[in-house]
Parts: C-alpha cells; sequence; structure tokens
C-alpha cells in the first residue's frame, strides 16, 4: 500500500480515492490507519451481474504524512 500512495505522489497526484465495500470495517479500519476516510461519496458498480454499491475514501497525499507501515 506505501508502494501505490508513494506512486500516487510520483505522479503528481495531490488526492488519493478508493473504494470499499459498505459495511467492511476490517478494511476501512486498514485505510482509516493510513490516514484515509470514507468522504460521503458512493458508487453503483455495475459491471457485474449483480451490481455493488461502494464507498469512496480519500485522503489528502500532500498533507503531513499520517500513514502507517511505511
Amino acid at each position: 500500500f506505501t508502494a501505490a500512495e508513494t506512486g500516487l505522489i510520483a505522479m503528481g497526484f495531490r488526492t488519493g480515492y478508493l473504494r470499499v465495500l459498505p459495511g467492511n470495517e476490517r478494511a476501512v479500519g486498514f485505510y482509516r490507519r493510513r490516514g484515509w476516510s470514507p468522504d460521503g461519496r458512493t458508487k453503483i458498480d455495475d459491471r457485474f451481474e449483480l451490481p455493488v454499491s461502494e464507498v469512496r475514501c480519500s485522503t489528502d497525499l500532500t498533507g503531513p504524512s499520517n500513514r502507517k507501515g511505511a
């Protein structure tokens, strides 16, 4: 995950976004510990037979690093 964040920064991104399934508290906890948090945006991914609702998480990649595990 650290490599992905570093890569986003190296490519010039200032904000990072990812999506997680609602109720996946284990994943949300992992992302929160790394400085990411749900930002209120959702999306229905309808590429599959059954559409999937996803919650967007984001982080400011330019701010002071509060990500752990680096």
